[in-house]
């Protein structure tokens, strides 16, 4: 579950809630989108360095993990026939790691995300 609203600042700000912790993710002052993902011990897993608009009008996001290397890749980011969004992953291999199958409005009026 992913829940996103708009701050007094009006950055986005994203929480990952889960039974032991959660995730924060921000949009930086350089106009760029810099999300950090938090593990549960505190620590940062992973980043998502690079967020933009490839040619084909889809999403193109390259996430990192601590020592530079790359983590996973969203390849597609579409609306899909049920009008909600699809989100696909894939990882440096090219198969697939997750896929968002949800995203909607939920009734507090903020943004849900459900991964499979």
């Amino acid at each position: 579950m992913i829940r996103c609203e708009i701050e007094t600042s009006g950055r986005q700000a994203h929480t990952f809630r889960s039974d032991d912790g959660g995730i924060v993710c921000r949009t930086t002052t350089s106009g760029r989108q810099d999300h950090t993902f938090q593990l549960f011990d505190g620590g940062n897993g992973q980043r998502n360095i690079d967020c933009r608009t490839s040619t084909s009008g889809r999403h193109v996001h390259t996430f990192q993990s601590d020592d530079g290397e790359n983590e996973h890749r969203s390849i597609g980011c579409r609306t899909a026939n049920s009008g909600r969004q699809a989100h696909t992953f894939r990882s440096d291999d090219g198969g697939n790691e997750h896929r968002s199958i949800g995203c909607r409005t939920a009734n507090s009026g903020r943004q849900a995300h459900t991964f499979r």
